[in-house]
């Protein structure tokens, strides 16, 4: 005879209006140019979606390596790599920045040093290709542009190599 479990949920009762989070001066003004640009926001917003369904095939149970994001207005590069190195002493490290000076392979940096022109050929010919066009043909709208196709590739050389830690630009 098996035995079943039985889960009781409470839920404290509470006034519909408790329920709703106040927001913020900021989020109502973001919301406001949002709503003025609602086309160009949607499709920038629905690109979350791309990238989170493109991290799900690649790493179904959650990715190996720990990240730190760097996000700013300047000097997200030159942090990047001073991180990077800090990181180094705690084990293996790289970091992904941009944009990239006299050579791609700027972008990619494991232990201090940029990556190989073949070590991105071959992550982006038996990994990251195939998926962009399995993505894209989906149809309009999933196929993956120049910026997420970059960290999709930086991400894998970090898994590749096996490092710890990554630490990886975002915005422009």
């Amino acid at each position: 005879m098996t035995r079943q479990k039985r889960w009781i949920i409470i839920r404290e009762k509470r006034p519909p209006e408790a329920k709703r989070k106040e927001v913020s001066e900021w989020s109502y003004y973001a919301d406001v140019d949002e709503i003025f640009h609602a086309r160009w926001s949607a499709k920038q917003l629905a690109r979350f979606d791309v990238v989170r369904e493109a991290v799900r095939h690649f790493w179904p149970d959650g990715y190996p390596v720990k990240l730190i994001q760097v996000a700013g207005t300047s000097g997200k590069g030159s942090t990047c790599r001073f991180i990077q190195a800090g990181l180094s002493g705690h084990g293996k490290s790289g970091a992904y920045v941009k944009p990239h000076v006299f050579d791609f392979a700027e972008r990619f940096i494991v232990d201090g040093k940029p990556v190989g022109h073949s070590e991105i050929a071959r992550a982006w010919e038996e990994e990251v290709r195939p998926y962009a066009i399995e993505s894209a043909l989906k149809g309009e709208g999933w196929e993956l542009d120049h910026f997420e196709a970059s960290l999709l590739l930086a991400l894998k050389i970090f898994e590749r190599r096996g490092l710890r830690w990554g630490v990886v630009e975002t915005g422009m």
